[in-house]
């Protein structure tokens, strides 16, 4: 038996995390260069001054056929209390 294949194909996305300026800018930019769909970080979201529909509306006017959220949080190593290794440290 054969593995299920995708009824539709997924657009090649850009993060928007890796382009700089505002997520219209961002979003502009994955276009400009042939991504077909961007993923959007939260800060994008929260900064951008418009609401979901308008961020809808700026994609189908630049040709991006797939939106992605992506809500990413700082990751950060806590240590046992009283151990001191550090990452990486020999045992």
């Amino acid at each position: 038996m054969h593995p299920p294949t995708l009824a539709i194909p997924l657009a090649k996305s850009m993060p928007t995390v890796s382009i700089s300026g505002t997520l219209a800018e961002e979003m502009e930019a994955a276009a400009a260069i042939g991504f077909g769909g961007v993923e959007i970080f939260e800060n994008d979201l929260l900064t951008f001054g418009g609401s979901p529909t308008d961020v809808r509306y700026l994609a189908v006017s630049l040709g991006l056929t797939e939106l992605r959220i992506a809500c990413v949080r700082e990751a950060r190593y806590e240590q046992p209390l009283g151990h001191d290794k550090k990452i990486g440290e020999p045992e």
